[in-house]
């Protein structure tokens, strides 16, 4: 049989040398070693600091609970939005997008790709010649990369630990909502449980992915001849799963195996437990408990605060239908997706687990715009000699898009609503304003960031900002009264300033 260009093996499942993989089933021309590596970088430094925000906000939203809308409710949901659409764009692969889609789904693709090998085709940099196939290196970049992430996040809350405490400034230590400071096992914990939700999928991705096996030739009699039957592993369609001698079963069973099990029954099951027996405890109410796990039940009502390990059971759900779909072909593949998002919209309708009912909103809406993405990809495939038209795949595509930044932008503007800008504004003024005069104020041997007073008043400007620009230039988090919604102003529009 003879392959396209840059395809190999069987069923052309392979890509030649100077190919990576950027989609299950698909090669592209490799770009420059250091174009992907740097590319590669830029996407884990954004990673890197979108996990230190979200952890940052749970930290500072979860001290107290006052019933309020915070930015960590409308920022989860959001980032949910963008796990799920990664296995929604997974499982279009094979599906004939729109340029009007297909480019802006590879973006989407770009910001997940410091955790997988498929974005941007690590093959391209991968050895091919190392002890360890490349296939398998590939699912070790999966796994091993969050991990990575987490321990250099971990190594920034040292050092800024140790140059607050050898510069002897306890103020520079990080502060809560509630203005105590936040020890560093707390950070460690949060940042923990962050990084945990963040790349969930990935980790189900790469567990699923080691047993995710297809068949290729039926058995054939005489004078026909069959030469790959049996199951194929899809990371490297030239292996057969299980056989022996083969190098897909020590890795499926010594490290898929043992990953299965942690993703599938023991996070799920032992959050359950965790989340049930701190209550009984008495434990959910306690400041400092939430300091370090409310990003796990503050978003959720009372009586359904366990609800995170539904969400972790729904992230599962789908990564699996989307990594072993590939067998039923692209129809029923989209089909079984579009199934298990509405599932999750009719759970969601149904038992209504958000505190405050605009975070409710805005996961329902993505799971709406996910579904559309969903259904209208099934009206690209061609059904037998029926080719959808290229104006309509435009314009569907076109659709499609417009929803989805529809969406993004509601949400940001959701965020941007719980900020009251008007001290946001005081803030920078105060920077600028120090960088002019702070040097005229500050004098004599001791700290240079200390004003003296004297016969003249020290003007404003430097009497205010010292203590917010501490926050500002070293590692405190100013404490910056904001416009919340509280409960009940949350289902009736109604906007509440702290202290009011």
């Amino acid at each position: 049989m003879q392959c396209a260009a840059g395809y190999e093996g069987n069923l052309c499942g392979l890509c030649r040398q100077g190919f990576g993989t950027v989609k299950p089933f698909v090669c592209k021309k490799c770009l420059p070693k250091s174009a992907t590596i740097a590319l590669y970088a830029l996407a884990a430094v954004v990673m890197l600091v979108a996990v230190r925000v979200l952890s940052a906000l749970a930290l500072s939203d979860s001290g107290q609970d006052t019933g309020a809308a915070k930015p960590v409710d409308i920022l989860k949901p959001l980032v949910l939005y963008a796990q799920w659409l990664m296995v929604v764009c997974q499982s279009m692969s094979n599906v004939p997008l729109p340029p009007s889609l297909a480019m802006p789904l590879q973006a989407v693709t770009w910001f997940w790709s410091s955790t997988s090998a498929s974005s941007l085709g690590l093959d391209c940099v991968l050895p091919r010649q190392a002890r360890i196939p490349v296939p398998s290196q590939r699912v070790m970049f999966a796994i091993l990369t969050p991990i990575g992430i987490l321990c250099v996040l971990l190594c920034v809350e040292v050092l800024l630990s140790l140059r607050c405490r050898s510069t002897r400034r306890l103020s520079c230590m990080p502060r809560a909502a509630t203005g105590h400071r936040i020890r560093m096992h707390d950070r460690f914990v949060s940042l923990f449980v962050c990084m945990a939700f963040m790349f969930l999928p990935t980790w189900a991705h790469a567990a699923f992915s080691f047993f995710a096996c297809i068949p290729l030739d039926e058995e054939a009699f005489f004078p026909y001849a069959a030469e790959a039957v049996g199951l194929y592993w899809t990371q490297d369609l030239s292996t057969q799963c299980y056989a022996a001698g083969s190098y897909h079963k020590p890795w499926a069973l010594g490290v898929g195996l043992p990953l299965l099990l942690l993703l599938c029954f023991v996070w799920p099951l032992g959050l359950l437990v965790f989340l049930v027996i701190s209550c009984r405890h008495g434990k959910l109410s306690q400041a400092a408990f939430r300091q370090q796990y409310g990003f796990l039940y503050r978003s959720w009502r009372q009586g359904v605060y366990w609800y995170e390990a539904v969400v972790v059971v729904q992230t599962n759900i789908l990564v699996l239908v989307g990594t072993f779909g590939y067998a039923l072909g692209p129809y029923y593949h989209l089909l079984v997706i579009l199934a298990a998002l509405g599932l999750i919209g009719v759970l969601l309708l149904y038992v209504r687990p958000h505190k405050c009912a605009e975070a409710g909103h805005v996961l329902m809406h993505s799971v709406g715009v996910l579904c559309l993405t969903t259904f209208s990809a099934l009206t690209f495939l061609p059904y037998r000699n029926i080719t959808p038209p290229s104006g309509y795949s435009m314009a569907m595509g076109v659709v499609v898009l417009v929803a989805h930044v529809a969406f993004v932008l509601c949400t940001l503007w959701r965020l941007l609503r719980l900020i009251e800008w008007s001290l946001v504004m005081r803030l920078f003024r105060c920077c600028w304003r120090k960088v002019a005069c702070g040097s005229k104020a500050a004098s004599g041997p001791g700290d240079s960031a200390v004003p003296v007073v004297g016969t003249t008043p020290t003007p404003w400007c430097v009497r205010s900002s010292f203590l917010l620009l501490k926050g500002c230039c070293t590692c405190q988090q100013p404490k910056m009264a904001s416009t919340v919604r509280s409960a009940d102003a949350c289902n009736h529009g109604v906007e509440t300033k702290p202290g009011v």
